[in-house]
Formats: structure tokens, sequence, C-alpha cells
């Protein structure tokens, strides 16, 4: 069995619980020597044995030892000899979880949930598209021959607008060591890198006069892919390869992108080594719209989001060039060659009764659970949150148009969709959706997610072929708290909305989260930066694309409805000042209320198909109605270009279908009519929501701010700033969301004046 020379140690939640199954909140102090937090040396229990006098405790179950000291230290192992009184060894596979089961302490066996999955995109270094950052989960990568600066390449991003593409890495995996070769003072470049490196990029920058240095990287799991492959070192007229690189994976008459362009139809061929092309690089096409211009001929060079960028090229059609692209309706600018990767397969079981390990109880009903959603991953109509947020679609993608044609009896349009056969064709995941749901709120939102609940989600989505575009456990929680690490108890938005739309759309779901999070980092200010000065910084959204496909579901996104009230399919009916009533008197609601039609009043049967949800069936909903959240404080309005703007700390979303006349605010003035609002278990605790109508004024939020850097306040988006650049430029997709919430208060600036 073998004997290490180190131990586990953990930090208890409550010094009068020190016993398996009690929970903890962290690992355990460092040691003096070992120097790294959860780990102790044998010498260094032994002297915490010695020093406080303790007697280790036999659990024989399990066939630990554990010592607690200092009230919440903690420490276990395997039993040990007395001669090595303190060899709490590291045979076991301690798992950070929310409790100290006994569980946690058994030998897992190699059949514990095995996958044959070959790694998902997320695995592997990449350029990233012009303006992002690194993602959640990612590391930038300094260079090796100068420290103080990064893996960058602006050669081909638009000039004069500071974008670049950045080398990212998975903060989970080695990283490699890379820099930039090549590079000669007198501007002939030499590309290449040395044995042993894999060059995963090439650059024009600083060669003026011919060549292009490469972006080399030290050879890592996550740059394994790139190690197998190489680029012709010029232009071929055919699919020829390099020696020793026989599978042929894609042309270029630039190459990675920076290398000098080849002429006429000739290209760079990239090639790769073995029996076949690395996983990374399969599942790829060609790519120009990912990003929107204003006109749209002129092409960029961005993937989606989890994709990896193989190759990029420049297209210029005008002037009798004829440097075309391969991507439809491009005519100038850029495209790249972008790959998904493969799709993920785990070995089947080979009966139910296998001799899985789980941690408990808890993770082997997760799995189940899970599992059985993801057969049949649709969620029944009066499921979700009223309102996606998040993703793009003009309806949101809760199931495929194959199962809405099939409940209708029909191949073409699902103008007949059945509500009710739905309901009922769908019950059972209605069950195992209440079954599954507390098990992944509890588990996401818990102050240390579990790592064995992780392992079980990242595997079955690897297993439904998910795994790039499914969102994971650090996007979930970047949108629920801010950032992955910023765990405070309290939610920017509601979990068990966000977790809903997360399962019912689930296949859009990684990119629609990170639309929302990117939204809060672009256009919320932070006003305690600096607390003497009253006016907002100038800052820019750039200006890119959303998708335009539509899936002729249930209910709009909230895409969908921006873009309505922007092109003027809905029609701002009345704006209204609230009381909130639960924020002690230092918030108001500015309430808007949108007709679903083009004029306010006038019943649009065309525009409420459009716009309204199809699950409501007992009213019509004839409003789609605005929440802006604006606290009361210093901070309230703040200047810009001579403008004072309003600060919104969030924004929540929702249907409307009849008229209701509260109590005047003041009494012995007129009471005012309002649209519809309290069927929503957010209302007055739910006391009105009751009947036919129950939850159908459900809130969405739309966006909420992030908390303020200094203090708990949140972080204010100042509405009617112009956040939008001037000048087309790329960006990620990601970014559209942001852009389309600034669009369309920017309208609403643009009517009242």
């Amino acid at each position: 069995m073998g004997m290490a020379f180190y131990g586990r140690s953990f930090t208890l939640a409550s010094s009068s619980c020190t016993e398996p199954r009690c929970p903890y909140l962290s690992t355990g102090d460092a040691g003096d020597c070992s120097d790294t937090a959860g780990v102790l040396f044998n010498s260094e229990i032994e002297a915490i044995i010695s020093d406080n006098d303790l007697t280790p405790k036999l659990y024989k179950d399990a066939a630990i030892k554990a010592i607690n000291w200092n009230s919440d230290q903690w420490v276990s192992s395997h039993t040990f000899s007395k001669g090595l009184a303190a060899a709490l060894g590291n045979e076991i596979n301690l798992n950070t979880t929310t409790g100290l089961t006994s569980a946690t302490f058994l030998l897992e066996k190699s059949a514990t949930i095995t996958s044959t999955s070959t790694p998902s995109q997320g695995s592997y270094c990449r350029f990233i598209n012009c303006g992002d950052v690194c993602p959640s989960g990612y590391k930038v990568i300094t260079r090796e021959d100068k420290t103080s600066q990064l893996m960058l390449d602006s050669t081909e991003c638009p000039s004069g607008y500071g974008q670049t593409q950045t080398l990212c890495c998975p903060s989970s995996s080695d990283l490699p060591t890379c820099q930039w070769r090549g590079f000669h003072n007198n501007g002939k470049c030499k590309g290449g890198c040395d044995d042993g490196e894999a060059e995963v990029g090439t650059t024009g920058a600083g060669c003026t006069k011919s060549g292009y240095q490469s972006a080399c990287c030290s050879t890592t799991t996550s740059t394994d892919p790139w190690s197998k492959c190489a680029w012709t070192t010029s232009c071929e007229s055919d699919k020829t390869c390099p020696s020793g690189f026989s599978n042929f994976v894609v042309g270029s008459r630039n190459g990675w992108g920076g290398m000098p362009s080849c002429k006429g139809d000739k290209t760079y061929n990239y090639c790769c080594s073995g029996s076949s092309v690395p996983d990374a690089f399969t599942n790829c096409e060609w790519k120009g719209h990912e990003t929107t211009f204003v006109n749209t001929a002129y092409c960029s060079d961005s993937c989606p989001s989890r994709y990896i960028r193989v190759a990029e090229q420049s297209i210029n059609m005008f002037f009798g060039n004829n440097m075309k692209g391969h991507t439809t309706d491009c005519i100038a600018g850029n495209e790249a060659y972008c790959c998904k990767g493969a799709t993920a397969k785990v070995a089947p079981r080979s009966d139910t009764s296998e001799p899985t390990t789980y941690q408990d109880q808890t993770a082997k009903d997760f799995d189940a659970y899970l599992k059985k959603f993801l057969a049949d991953p649709v969620c029944p109509l009066t499921w979700e949150a009223q309102y996606s947020a998040t993703f793009g679609d003009d309806y949101v993608t809760r199931r495929s148009m194959n199962y809405v044609n099939s409940i209708n009896g029909s191949s073409s349009s699902s103008t007949g969709f059945s509500v009710g056969k739905a309901r009922r064709d769908l019950a059972d995941q209605a069950t195992t959706l209440s079954l599954l749901m507390p098990l992944l709120q509890s588990w996401i939102t818990s102050e240390v997610p579990r790592e064995d609940i992780n392992r079980i989600w990242d595997l079955r989505l690897e297993e439904y072929g998910l795994e790039n575009d499914a969102a994971n456990s650090s996007t979930m929680r970047n949108v629920l708290f801010g950032s992955v690490d910023s765990w405070s108890g309290s939610f920017l938005y509601s979990p068990s909305s966000t977790l809903s739309d997360e399962l019912c759309n689930i296949a859009d779901s990684s990119q629609g989260l990170d639309r929302l999070y990117v939204a809060s980092e672009y256009l919320c200010d932070d006003p305690s930066e600096d607390d003497d000065d009253s006016t907002l910084s100038t800052r820019t959204v750039t200006v890119v694309g959303t998708d335009t496909r539509s899936e002729n579901n249930c209910s709009p996104s909230v895409m969908y409805v921006l873009r309505g009230i922007i092109n003027g399919e809905l029609s701002l009916h009345y704006l209204r000042w609230l009381q909130s009533t639960s924020s002690g008197g230092n918030e108001l609601i500015l309430e808007l209320a949108f007709w679903i039609g083009s004029t306010p009043g006038v019943a649009d049967s065309t525009a409420r198909a459009n716009y309204g949800d199809r699950s409501h069936t007992a009213g019509t909903d004839r409003w789609i109605v605005m929440h802006m959240h604006v606290p009361l404080d210093g901070r309230t309005f703040m200047g810009g270009d001579n403008i004072l703007y309003m600060g919104v700390r969030n924004m929540g979303i929702y249907h409307s279908q009849g008229v209701y006349r509260p109590p005047a605010v003041t009494p012995g003035y007129q009471r005012g009519y309002r649209a519809e609002y309290r069927y929503t278990s957010s209302y007055a605790e739910g006391r009105y929501n009751t009947g036919n109508l129950q939850n159908y004024n459900s809130r969405t939020d739309t966006i909420a701010c992030p908390r303020q850097r200094r203090g708990n306040a949140a972080q204010r988006w100042y509405v009617g700033q112009n956040r939008d650049s001037n000048v087309p430029g790329t960006a990620s997709s990601d970014v559209d969301y942001g852009q389309l919430l600034n669009d369309f208060v920017r309208s609403l600036d643009s009517r009242a004046t």
C-alpha cells in the first residue's frame, strides 16, 4: 500500500463538532515547513502531537486516525504505527466537501465515475479574440524572456482602439513558459520554435522587411495539441504537408494570422503528426460574422466562446483585389478557422450495480437526477423563470423544434403549439427538476463547493456532449456572486431563477451566463473608487452582434424584448415612480411599462404572439414591465458630459396581463392605475400569488451590478450615459447583451428629447 509522508488538514466550522461528518470551512493552516494550506508533513504532525499532548483517535470503520488542536484544526490519515505516530498519509483521496463524512475517507475505486472522454477545449491554451480578457478559469501568460510583459499580439486587431489578442491558459493545469522567437533588429524575422516547444501563434510585429515571429511555449497538457502540428514554411497550391506531419487540418493565406500573405489561391498548410488530427482541432469551420459591423460585409477573426482559433486570414475584394474568404457575405476584414473540438464520449456502464463509490447519498442522488434530466433536457412550460436575460435567440431555446413539431403533429411552424399536451408529456421531467434543483443550488451557492459534485457535473456534461456549451461551476458562481472567489452569502441574481435558466437552456448556458456577467462589467460603475470625484469615467462598449436565429418556443428572451423596444414593436405606455417596500425608504423604483404593440392601448395579435409567454393561457399578456431600482444616497446621480445620470443597482422584468389600482401613495391624492404586478412570490411574500394567474408576474433580473470594492453597497449602472464606441471594432460576442442594454436606454433618451 505504501506510506505517504504528509497528511491533509482542515479548519472546522465549529469547535464543538470535531468528528467525521462535521462541516468545515476550509483547508487547514499551513505548516512552518510545508508552507501549504491543507498539507502537514509528518515531522510537523509529530510536533503538534508532542506540543499539545494529543492522543490520535482511531476510527475503525474508516481505518483512519485523527487529531484535533487549537479548537478548529483537524487532520486525519489511515491507521499508523506507534513509531510513525503522525504518518497521516495521502493514500486516501480527501476531497473538498461540505462535510467530513466517514465515506470521505474511503479509498475511491478506479471504477468510480470513470470516463474515457477526451479533454474539452477548456483544457488548452489559446489566443483569445481582440479586446477580450481571459475568461474565468484562465490565466494570462507572461513572457519568459521579459517577465514584465504579457504574451500579446495586436497585428490582427483594428488599429487605433488599443485592442489585442492575449494568450490565456487554463489555471487548472501546469502553466507553460512562453516567449516570442524570431525577431531581428533589421526587420527580417525568422519564425520557428526550439525543439521541445509548441508553436501556438505567430505575429508580424516588428517584421518590417520579411518573416514573422513565433509564439513558442513549453509542451504541457495545455499546449500538447500544438506540439503535434506544424505549418508549411512556404505557400502551397495544394494540401502539401510538412515532412512528418501527414494529417491536413486547414490552409490559410496568413497561417496563424501573422505570417506574410500568400498570393492568389496559395496557402500555408497546417498539418499534424500521428494517426489522426488532435481532438482539439476537429469540428472546425471558418467564421467571420461573430462580430457585426455597420457594414455587414466587413468581417472579423473572432471565434465563438469556448472555441479555439487555429488559423485566420485577411479578406479584401475591393479595387481589383482577389483575397476572398470562405465565409459567405464577407468582402473585407478577416475570418478565423474556429474549432469546437471532439464531442466527448463516456464508456457505457455494464450494469446498474457497478461498484461505484459516492461520497454520500447526496452525490448519488445528484448524479441520478442529473443523468435523467440530461437524457431529455426539456423543461415544462411552467417550470423555468419567465424570462431568460442571458440568451440571444429570439425565443429561449427551451426545447428543440422537432419536439415542438412532434406535439403539434406538424413538421412546419409551431403556431398550433399545444400547451396542455406539452405539460402532460413533460410531467416526469418536472418531478426530476424539483429533486435536482435543490441539490444544484445547495452545491453551487455553498461557501466551499463540493469537488466531488463538481466532477459529476463536468463528467455528465461531457457524456452528453455539452462540455463546451453548458456553464461550469465557475461561470455559475461568477454570475451569482460577482466572481468565483467572492462568496458572501448574498447574491447578485436569484439562484433559483438563474440555475433554472441554466438547466432549461443548458446548451446555450455558458455563453448566456457569460453575457450576463460581462454586461455588469461593462455597464456598472464603482462610485467608491474616487470619493472626491462625482464624474463618470469614459468607457466604451464595442459594437458587436447577436445571434439572429429564432427558435419559435415559449417565451421571448430579454434580448429579443430589448430589440422590440428599440425597433418600435413595443411602445412605452407609462413611467411611474414607486417607493420600494423592502429598502427602509432608501430606494425608489422607476416602473417602465411597454405595451405589446406599436401603439399603446391598441391590441396587436402579432406582437402578442411574438412577445407574450405562450404558457399564459389564463390571461393575455398586454405589457412588458421593467423595474429600475435606484438607491438614494450621495451617489444617486453622477455627472458626465454636463448631464446627470441616474444610478441603477439592478433592473427586473416581467409580463403583465391586466390593470390594478393600488392605494394612493400620499393620502388624499388621486389613485393611479398600474399594470398588474402582484402575481409573484416576490411581492408581499406571495399573499396575492394564487389562482389561475399564479406566477404570471414572476420577475427576472436583466442586470445586477456587483458590490463596490469598498463597502457592501452595489455598484451602479448610470443609465443614459453612452458607452457605445462610435467606430465599430471587434470583441467577444458575450458583450452583445451589454451593448443591447446600452442601446435600449439610449433609445429611451432619444425619445425623451
